[in-house]
């Protein structure tokens, strides 16, 4: 959308709609469907005391995509994920991201509710003149540097289509709001007096180092491996040697329609029929006893059924649509005989699972060279551990006694790689674990080893810093005044989030309702 606002008029509008057609999509009947009869009345959660209905944290959600699209400036980042990262506490066990409802973090609409209770308290709250003077700020407004009106207009038009005139005030209301509490909480607050000074000696000294390093291969040369400890850690392992488990599944894919050549009115139109032939569809394979093919062909969908296969083994078409195979492995047919809409690239994807291969034992004889690797990979990484830490005590001892590192080097009979001049900001670049040589130099003294040996790409090395110089920088007093603000606002970052938790801990907020269904709805 921010693109098309310096070139063209089809994305807004077809950005603005998806907002909203996403926004309710699956919620009237699949939602309800699935979480026995909560809908748009029922009390989603509870903020310091008030009950708020789905319906009301929905238009929250929405504030997040709006505020996204107009690239609504934060403290630290954009204003939208600064919210989410106030009180991050709800993810997504399984991905690993956000809990997701209506399309934004869940803790997004969470910690609005707490900002905006904090900005009444303190009696913040930004003029109808003020909301207009950021609206024509923002980037997206903007043609080489200058305000276009033109661009606003258009954008505007396009978004009170689907927003009220309310709603996008009070989104940038929220925007000033939450930089002005920033400033009267934490705004005042700076680092202790010479950190900056030493997080840049930390950072900027000139190193020299050098490595030592200890090829796994070498070590694996001189493992020998028997056929009886083969068979005992076959015994003692069995139950981790199975065949995968497979499965079978008839597919439907309702592919989105092409939009390419279409004008933007055309568009709009198109992916909101769309929208609804997907929830109707959705809301008749609610029962469990339909048959998914037949509704699908019915729909135009296209149906596929696809024998069994393992998580690791996916089929051609559909290898590269990780959210559906993980859905299809962790579906449960029991409880869930045709699935949830799961977003494919050629649209929204259901399945049913028509049939399960249990895993099964394996034999000794097809698993035995996995085994033999496994065992000689333990062992020679055990001989290689081993060897580098007693190279280390027995340089330490040398050096300690006179010698020096190139020296003691020599009389253990190792060779030293002595690297390239580098520092912790400025590692080696010709080396793959040059980052982490850089992070190991930087917290060790001069003539002594890393505390710790650093993984290679074939190995580990021993790491040793000959000697650390900071040397005299031109940009050094202006690289100091960076640091020192960056301190500044970390500082301010902590002080704000440890304000901002005593203020969600006094919200006492009730979530179980919003959490059951916004899980259900990412199963």
């Amino acid at each position: 959308m921010l693109e098309f606002l310096r070139r063209q008029s089809k994305p807004i509008m077809i950005a603005v709609a998806a907002i909203i057609i996403i926004a309710f999509t699956f919620w009237s009947g699949t939602g309800k469907g699935r979480t026995g009869g909560i809908g748009h009345d029922s009390t989603a959660l509870t903020v310091h005391g008030r009950d708020y209905t789905f319906m009301e944290f929905s238009r929250l959600q929405r504030a997040f995509q709006l505020a996204s699209e107009l690239g609504l400036p934060g403290v630290t980042e954009a204003f939208a994920t600064d919210v989410v990262g106030l009180h991050y506490e709800h993810g997504n066990t399984n991905t690993r991201r956000p809990l997701m409802f209506d399309k934004a973090p869940v803790d997004f609409g969470i910690n609005l509710l707490v900002l905006r209770r904090a900005l009444d308290q303190y009696g913040i709250h930004a003029s109808d003149a003020e909301v207009q003077q950021a609206f024509q700020k923002l980037p997206a407004f903007s043609s080489n540097g200058q305000y276009n009106p033109e661009l606003a207009r258009q954008a505007e038009d396009y978004i009170r289509r689907e927003f009220s005139q309310e709603e996008l005030y009070q989104v940038i209301r929220d925007s000033l709001g939450l930089q002005r509490l920033h400033q009267i909480v934490a705004g005042n607050v700076v680092s202790g007096p010479g950190i900056a000074d030493r997080y840049y000696a930390a950072g900027f000294s000139t190193i020299k180092a050098a490595t030592i390093p200890f090829p796994l291969e070498d070590f694996k040369k001189k493992v020998e491996i028997s056929e009886d400890d083969i068979k005992k850690y076959f015994e003692e392992n069995k139950d981790g040697y199975k065949t995968e488990e497979k499965r079978a599944v008839t597919l439907v894919v309702m592919p989105k329609p092409d939009t390419a050549a279409m004008n933007a009115e055309s568009t709009v139109k198109a992916q909101h029929e769309y929208q609804e032939r997907v929830q109707k569809f959705a809301e008749k394979v609610l029962d469990p006893k339909v048959n998914l093919a037949a509704e699908a062909t019915a729909a135009k969908g296209e149906v596929r059924q696809i024998a069994a296969f393992a998580l690791s083994a996916p089929p051609e078409e559909i290898k590269s649509e990780t959210n559906l195979l993980m859905a299809i492995f962790r579906n449960d047919p029991k409880l869930t005989p045709i699935s949830d809409p799961v977003q494919t690239a050629k649209g929204y994807a259901f399945f049913q699972v028509t049939a399960v291969e249990e895993p099964k034992p394996q034999e000794l004889k097809d698993v035995k060279d996995k085994i033999r690797d496994v065992l000689v990979h333990q062992r020679a990484t055990e001989a290689m551990t081993k060897a580098a830490n007693e190279a280390r005590a027995k340089l330490e001892a040398a050096i300690k006694g006179g010698k020096s590192f190139a020296d003691a080097a020599k009389e253990a009979g190792l060779a030293p790689q002595v690297l390239a001049e580098f520092s912790a900001a400025n590692p080696p670049t010709d080396l793959s674990i040059g980052y982490a040589i850089a992070r190991g130099a930087q917290f060790t003294a001069p003539g002594t080893f890393a505390k710790e040996l650093l993984d290679s790409e074939n190995g580990v090395l021993l790491l040793f810093v000959l000697s650390k110089e900071l040397r005299k920088s031109p940009e050094g007093a202006s690289t100091k005044t960076m640091i020192a603000n960056s301190l500044d606002r970390m500082a301010q970052q902590d002080i704000f989030r440890s304000w901002f938790e005593e203020q969600h801990r006094n919200a006492h907020i009730k979530v179980d309702t919003l959490l059951q269904v916004a899980v259900d709805k990412e199963r």
